[in-house]
């Protein structure tokens, strides 16, 4: 076994170094000199250190020639007479949390470096200038891209053990080619409105685009507009309004492209009133057809009037000159006015949520018009009743009797079918006319909010509860929480591609605080949680097919209270959790083959106890 090889510590990769030491700096003290030194002894003795002239030599060898990493300081001890020193040099990756990596048996190594001091002179106040010899590069698991490892000694007496003082952290960057896989991310991203392109105008987003690991390839980017956010907005021509780049190729392994792209204002194709466009970058290796990474959203908003053209091709400019029997210039349309919703509105006994509206129709004389109220939550993903099918409310077919009908109506959907989450929930409501004729879309109103607060027994939890050998931990309160993988606290749970869809792949990825990160953990009454996607709360983990077997995949999927959504929560330290499925206490969720790298996939697992089944749970 590999678990006695414990000692070690960091040194330089083969790739980019980079060291951050001004002197000697001190974080996280127990105190501290007017000099920034610290002094605090961590014992209930006198004894106490000082360091100074700390320094990190990055490139010194060891006898075999290979690089090596060695940490020069200097101290002051006092209270150490007839005692002996013991420092040890730790690797802290993030900062505070020991860095560990895994050898080919799958056994954790902690990377320090000890030496021992005595104190020869016998004398009570001594002083030390020393050096301690870190590990090969060849021992430390590194990342690809920047890995930043936090450096310091920590003096012990000898004999009594007890931790006398620490040196200040050096931070340390290593550039490492890793093996993760390929990917593009984006910085610099920026979005101008109106800006003259060719005489027109245009809509320019601009970024730097970072493309990793995939040298020789073909490279395409797309910038998309999409209104609502995940629904691709389409323009005048029907098509879905993108732009792509032209073939780019990843020359080397770190390709940057400095770009931009654009979409002419005018095929927008704006609706009447406010419209908010929701616009992005996708990276697309064509060699392979992977999709390689997507910037963030920027946001567009542009005021559409009632003339423009949105449900037709025709051009004729005279749309002002419609009369009574001939249809609108502008094409069929509905368009809305006097939105109004009412909360609790008492119907039939129950409490109802109602809007009410006036609907202008035109250009579809005889034709069968129909009202439908949806409610979205969030805005543009429509959300489901307690029956499990969309909750919506249609009104009965409508027939309009001249070219500009008025309708004056009201539409509702009962309360008790809202099944709010537990906390604030805020609905996005509105009203969408259909010709029934033609199976058209004539128009859609603007969005009404309102807002719910559920309470956590708001579902049913007729569950039974765990028959579990541990202890289910029930301290997790309810709310919002990061997944991560206690191997490496960088890398957490997220759902694929921030899609909110029945049978979404759940996926290891490195953090970066997105919706597709976090998870509402929602407690039930028999000590199990929920764990529902802010992309969509909706949507809950799940464990594939309902099958507790090895390598039974995780997703995302709609929820339904079933064992396969449940999740039993066991603490093995202060911030530490094993996640148990409800289907069978004895399988966990799991790490795929231990593989911290973005999109290496989560599965559940028979218990092992190791550090591919341990999670940080954290805000």
């Amino acid at each position: 076994m590999k678990n006695i090889i414990r000692v070690l510590a960091l040194l330089l990769f083969v790739g980019t170094v980079t060291l951050t030491q001004q002197g000697c700096f001190w974080l996280f003290s127990d105190s501290e000199d007017e000099n920034g030194n610290s002094s605090a002894p961590k014992n209930n003795t006198e004894q106490s250190i000082i360091f100074s002239d700390c320094s990190i030599e990055t490139n010194s060898k060891d006898d075999n020639g290979n690089p090596r990493m060695v940490y020069h300081f200097t101290a002051e001890l006092s209270g150490m007479k007839e005692h002996g020193i013991q420092m040890v040099m730790s690797v802290e990756s993030p900062k505070g949390t020991p860095y560990t990596y895994v050898d080919e048996e799958g056994d954790e190594i902690i990377v320090r470096a000890k030496k021992d001091f005595q104190n020869k002179n016998q004398t009570d106040s001594f002083s030390l200038k020393n050096k301690i010899v870190g590990i090969e590069n060849s021992k430390l698991h590194l990342k690809e891209g920047e890995n930043t490892f936090y450096v310091r000694l920590t003096a012990y007496d000898e004999d009594t053990h007890a931790e006398i003082g620490s040196s200040p952290y050096m931070a340390v960057t290593i550039t490492g080619k890793g093996d993760s896989e390929p990917s593009v991310t984006f910085s610099q991203c920026n979005l101008e409105h109106n800006v003259m392109y060719n005489d027109k105008k245009m809509l320019k987003y601009s970024y730097v685009a970072n493309v990793r690991g995939v040298k020789g390839h073909e490279i395409q980017f797309i910038m998309t507009i999409e209104s609502p956010k995940g629904t691709f907005h389409y323009g005048k021509d029907g098509k879905v309004l993108e732009s792509k780049s032209k073939t780019l190729t990843a020359t080397y392994d770190n390709t940057k492209f400095d770009k931009w792209q654009g979409i002419y204002n005018d095929n927008l194709n704006p609706l009447p009133g406010k419209n908010t466009y929701y616009v992005r970058i996708t990276a697309k290796d064509l060699t392979t057809g992977k999709t390689l990474g997507e910037s963030d959203y920027l946001t567009y908003t542009q005021t559409g009037s009632s003339n423009n053209k949105n449900s037709s091709n025709n051009n004729n400019k005279n749309n002002n000159n419609s009369s009574s029997n001939k249809q609108s210039s502008s094409g069929p349309s509905v368009t809305f006015s006097k939105l109004n919703l009412e909360h609790n509105v008492i119907h039939n006994d129950r409490k109802m949520l109602k809007c009410n509206y006036i609907a202008n129709v035109q250009g579809v004389k005889g034709h069968e018009i129909q009202f439908t109220m949806t409610i979205e939550c969030p805005k543009g993903t429509l959300i489901y009743g307690k029956d499990g099918k969309v909750l919506e409310a249609k009104s009965k077919t409508l027939t309009a009797s001249y070219e500009n009908t008025k309708f004056d109506k009201w539409q509702g959907i009962y309360n008790d079918n809202l099944n709010p989450f537990p906390g604030k929930n805020t609905y996005y409501v509105r009203i969408t006319a259909k010709d029934l004729t033609t199976g058209k879309t004539l128009g859609k109103s603007d969005y009404l909010t309102y807002t719910q607060t559920g309470s956590s027994n708001s579902n049913n939890n007729s569950n039974k509860k765990s028959n579990a050998s541990y202890s289910p931990s029930t301290s997790l309160q309810k709310g919002y929480y990061y997944i991560h993988i206690a191997k490496d606290p960088n890398y957490c749970i997220e759902v694929k591609n921030g899609v909110a869809s029945s049978g979404q792949n759940i996926q290891l990825q490195r953090s970066d605080g997105s919706a597709a990160q976090q998870w509402y953990f929602e407690p039930n009454n028999d000590g199990s949680y929920y764990i529902r996607s802010r992309v969509n709360n909706d949507y809950v983990l799940d464990a594939k097919g309902g099958i507790a077997a090895d390598g039974t995949n995780l997703i995302l999927y709609r929820f339904n209270g079933k064992a396969n959504q449940r999740w039993y929560i066991e603490q093995c330290s202060q911030d530490l959790y094993y996640i148990h499925s409800a289907l069978n206490d004895n399988y966990v969720i799991d790490l795929e083959q231990a593989n911290v790298q973005n999109g290496a996939n989560i599965e559940i697992y028979h218990s092992k106890k190791n550090a591919a089944q341990r999670w940080k749970i954290n805000k």
